[in-house]
């Protein structure tokens, strides 16, 4: 099965400074957590209506935690994966530019 989406340069970024930052302790949980990231890029491109609708953030995007960490996405052809933030962040717009 192909899956339909892609990560923007701010989410790769996002993504390796998540996975760096953990695998400095635990590299194992740094895969791990990579692992789960990947999966739930892929179910996302299938069923992005999961995803809660931000309307507070124009372009209008969606969000899903994945555990500490929250998924910011557009439901487009394909998904754009727009940012991968610390769900303790204050998110405000300009994160998502």
């Amino acid at each position: 099965m192909a899956f339909d989406y892609v990560v923007l340069k701010k989410a790769e970024d996002d993504l390796d400074e998540i996975i760096d930052y953990i695998a400095a302790d635990n590299p194992k949980a740094a895969l791990e957590l990579y692992k789960t990231f990947l999966k739930q890029f892929e179910y996302l491109s299938l069923f992005p209506e999961v995803g809660r609708l931000r309307k507070e953030f124009q372009p209008v995007v969606r969000s899903l935690p994945v555990g500490n960490y929250v998924i910011f996405f557009r439901e487009s052809s394909p998904l754009e994966i727009i940012r991968v933030l610390h769900g303790a962040r204050d998110i405000t717009a300009e994160y998502l530019d």
